[in-house]
């Protein structure tokens, strides 16, 4: 489900004055078949304590990374010549920084966190890292 990121797309290109690109799909969070818009204890109650050990079509982790790794190299052809803001979720974020730096950066993604890749040749380099200063700013 991209609403949510879609909606603080929205709020961020409207406030700043920003095209508004088409929503794409690749940045949605991880599908969760079966257990997919159940709570935590939805899930318990249905499959017991251990139902997150237990396969319910949940989309892998190598999937997710590769659709991340498609979608910057398909938003870096795109748009090689301009700086671009992406909306996602940290679940997505996580998995896509595992496929770009491995084990490199291990932190949980803030929410609202945000982090600058710039591309050099190949290689998506980390300007700013899963930063969440503007929210500390904010609540003085």
């Amino acid at each position: 489900n991209l609403s949510r990121a879609e909606e603080t797309g929205r709020i961020i290109a409207g406030r700043l004055g920003l095209p508004l690109l088409e929503a794409d799909e690749r940045i949605r969070e991880r599908a969760y078949g079966q257990v997919e818009g159940l709570t935590a204890a939805e899930r318990e109650a249905r499959w017991g304590k251990n139902w997150n050990q237990q396969e319910f079509g949940q989309e892998k982790d190598e999937q997710l990374q590769a659709r991340g790794l498609a979608f910057m190299e398909d938003l870096s052809a795109k748009h090689s010549d301009r700086n671009v803001l992406v909306v996602s979720h940290g679940g997505f974020l996580a998995q896509l920084y595992i496929a770009l730096y491995k084990d490199k950066y291990t932190q949980r993604i803030g929410n609202l966190s945000l982090t600058i890749l710039e591309k050099k040749d190949k290689e998506w380099n980390p300007l700013l890292y899963n930063c969440s200063r503007h929210i500390l700013q904010n609540q003085r």
